[in-house]
């Protein structure tokens, strides 16, 4: 893609597809490729080939801290100067905390299922995990209701963005202080709107004093 978006014509075989005299008619130089990953391979292999990643690893310093081994393995081989992390925010902001986590537990059953590195190191046991695994269901992980029925509310609070204005306006706080580049919010629940008017305000306010999500 990086090729063809110079400008370059390619011809033959490239990786596993074939090109005849394949170009673009409007090239529009260089942009940057952001992958979004979880599992340490792909963490790996964005810091390797990506010129960011936007990263789905909770929202707690283990987590993180893993995350951030797998891709500094994979920027150790790249020869690209410039990389950005973007912290992927799934989440709610209420002014009842326990809305905002009951509309937020979704997410954190999607961690056992697809990437439970991650729901070890956010505390939840083996038993706990295939638990959560056995009751999943539905294509997307809004869908696995029966599932995220397991899931306590401190797991909810390390792997997902939601809380309170207060506490929400902590979390972001932590997140600045641990280098991130940028923040993606994907609002869940009944109300979405609110949770981006939240986020909208509460990233415009005063830096608090970050604290860790532990």
């Amino acid at each position: 893609m990086r090729r063809l978006w110079s400008g370059e014509t390619l011809r033959g075989r490239v990786a596993r597809w074939d090109f005849e005299a394949a170009k673009l008619t409007a090239p529009p130089g260089e942009l940057p490729v952001h992958w979004a990953a979880s599992g340490p391979k792909t963490l790996a292999a964005a810091g390797e080939h990506a010129d960011g990643v936007i990263l789905l690893a909770g929202l707690f310093p283990e987590g993180i801290a893993f995350a951030r081994e797998a891709i500094a393995a994979g920027r150790g081989r790249s020869a690209r100067a410039r990389f950005a992390t973007t912290a992927f925010l799934y989440g709610s902001i209420r002014d009842d905390e326990a809305t905002a986590l009951e509309e937020a537990r979704s997410i954190a059953a999607w961690f056992p299922q697809v990437s439970p590195q991650y729901a070890r190191l956010a505390g939840m046991s083996e038993e706990q995990i295939e638990a959560v695994r056995a009751a999943y269901g539905g294509g997307e992980f809004q869908q696995a209701k029966q599932a995220a029925e397991l899931i306590d509310d401190e797991i909810v609070r390390k792997v997902a963005f939601a809380g309170t204005p207060e506490t929400a306006a902590r979390k972001l706080d932590w997140l600045r202080g641990e280098g991130f580049d940028a923040v993606s919010v994907f609002p869940l629940g009944g109300d979405r709107m609110q949770t981006i008017e939240s986020f909208a305000g509460i990233a415009t306010t005063a830096r608090r004093d970050p604290v860790p999500t532990d």
